[in-house]
Parts: C-alpha cells; structure tokens; sequence
C-alpha cells in the first residue's frame, strides 16, 4: 500500500525584481552619468541606493525597465552584478516595523534594504534584498503585505 504525502509547502519563489549593483569610479559626476545613460533610453530609476568605499562606489538601482538596463551596462562596459530583491509595499510607513518583525520571526536574514523613489501606488514601498526570498515572499505574504511584481514597477 502506498502511503500519501502531504504538500505542507508550496516553492513559489514569490514576485522577485531585478535589481542591479554598479560599481562606480570613485570620481564627480560618475553617478550622474549612470542616471543620464539610463535615462536617455526613457527608463526610470524608481529606487537608489549609493554605499561610497574607498576607491568606488556602489549604486544599487531598481529601474523600470530591467532588460534594456542589463543592455545598456553590458554594451558600455560597466562593471555590475544583479540580484533579485523583494519589493515590499507598506500601507503606511509605521508598517516599517511589522515588516521587520515578519522577516525576524521567520529567522530571514536582510541583506539590504532602502526604500523606493517612486511609490508604485502612492503607497511607501521598501526594496529588501534577503538571504532567502521565497521564506521570506511566503511569511510577508501569510503577515498581509503586498510584494509587487517588475510589472508594477514598470507601468
């Protein structure tokens, strides 16, 4: 007799987005040139992190149009990488808080995190970059937040 198994959880990997890390020269207007670039091609940086070191800076960017970005760094030799992050949408910025408390009681741990420019919405919304996105899309998810998709992002 075969035994029945139980799912108990389902891999949904949850809605990811693009978002790429470009190491800037440490030099003025480095960055500025990184926006224009983007920006000539009508796509919109919706989210931007700058963390400075010594000799370069990382700009953390969430855009609109993540295809023609990995086009655009790749064709003018830019140095980057890409990971895929979370986008948490709050109802009110107090929801910081829960938000945290969700990903703590699941054992998530951040990487990152900074919130949007533009609010998809007119909601705040946070980008968080977790060790494990589909434990913590799953426990967000279960606690009421809303994840959004490269879709809303884009318009």
């Amino acid at each position: 007799m075969e035994l029945a198994t139980t799912r108990t959880t389902e891999k949904t990997g949850g809605p990811k987005v693009p978002q790429f890390s470009v190491h800037l020269q440490n030099r003025v207007g480095a960055l500025q040139d990184l926006i224009r670039l983007i920006n000539d091609h009508n796509v919109e940086v919706v989210a931007l992190s700058v963390q400075d070191a010594t000799d370069s800076a990382l700009a953390r960017l969430v855009v609109t149009d993540p295809d023609l970005v990995r086009s655009l760094l790749n064709g003018h030799d830019l140095s980057h990488s890409e990971v895929s992050v979370l986008v948490v949408e709050l109802q009110e910025a107090t929801q910081l808080g829960a938000m945290l408390t969700s990903l703590l009681k699941a054992e998530v741990n951040i990487n990152f995190i900074y919130p949007m420019m533009i609010r998809p919405r007119w909601q705040a919304a946070m980008v968080v970059h977790v060790e494990d996105n589909e434990c913590a899309s799953n426990v967000l998810a279960a606690d009421g937040f809303n994840l959004l998709t490269q879709a809303d992002i884009s318009r």
